[in-house]
């Protein structure tokens, strides 16, 4: 049983899509056209056996080839259909800062936000796994998300793990105590929320945050007047 997975097939350049058993044309093509009242036809099965070993024959094309021409085609299919490209949405969408988790402003709070949410997904699956769950529907979700994090975690830490001790790293700037940055980030606060609209003890990830959601606020704010 054949599965139709896409309703486009990539062709590379000098390749053409052909049939696995050849049809009476084909065979026909170019020699022996003759009924033969359905007996077999013996220049028919040879011929049948020559397609079969060119078939076997043909080189692979490059995957090299395959992967740019495939980029370059799902590319340009979504721009004719008004949508944005790959290469739109690797370098930011309209919702990435929307999408942004308030708590990451850092490689380390992103570190710990990885590792939160593949612990999430653990125990959901984990939950399925010893049957204290039926699997259902969002079982194979599920599944899917704990494999991403999972493959983004581990990788994560061994980025940070082979990176140098940016306290002991040289450079052109200049690396304050925490205890320095506290009263900054107070300020910071006051001048955005004012005294009484002011946290307690806000960390400089809070302020970060709420920057990035006035800004986003004004972004889309700027594009509606423009539309407008």
């Amino acid at each position: 049983m054949s599965v139709v997975i896409s309703p486009y097939v990539l062709i590379p350049d000098g390749y053409r899509l052909v049939p696995i058993e050849p049809d009476w044309n084909m065979l026909s093509a170019d020699g022996c056209s003759k009924d033969h009242g359905g007996q077999p036809c013996i220049h028919h099965d040879n011929r049948r056996r020559i397609w079969a070993a060119m078939l076997d024959a043909v080189p692979a094309p490059s995957i090299q080839v395959l992967a740019a021409e495939d980029s370059q085609s799902i590319d340009a299919r979504l721009k004719a259909a008004g949508m944005l490209t790959v290469a739109e949405l690797l370098e930011g969408a309209p919702l990435d800062s929307f999408l942004a988790h308030a708590g990451v402003c850092d490689i380390e709070s992103y570190a710990q936000w990885v590792e939160m949410k593949r612990g999430e997904y653990a125990r959901s699956q984990a939950r399925y796994d010893l049957g204290e769950k039926e699997k259902d529907d969002l079982y194979e979700w599920i599944v899917a998300h704990s494999a991403v994090f999972a493959l983004v975690h581990v990788n994560l830490k061994a980025a940070l793990s082979a990176a140098p001790d940016q306290s002991t790293a040289g450079g052109s700037g200049t690396w304050y105590p925490a205890e320095s940055i506290d009263p900054f980030v107070r300020e910071l606060d006051v001048l955005i929320n004012g005294e009484k609209g002011a946290a307690e003890q806000a960390r400089l990830c809070d302020i970060v945050a709420q920057l990035r959601r006035r800004f986003a606020a004004m972004e889309t704010l700027l594009i509606t007047s423009k539309d407008a």
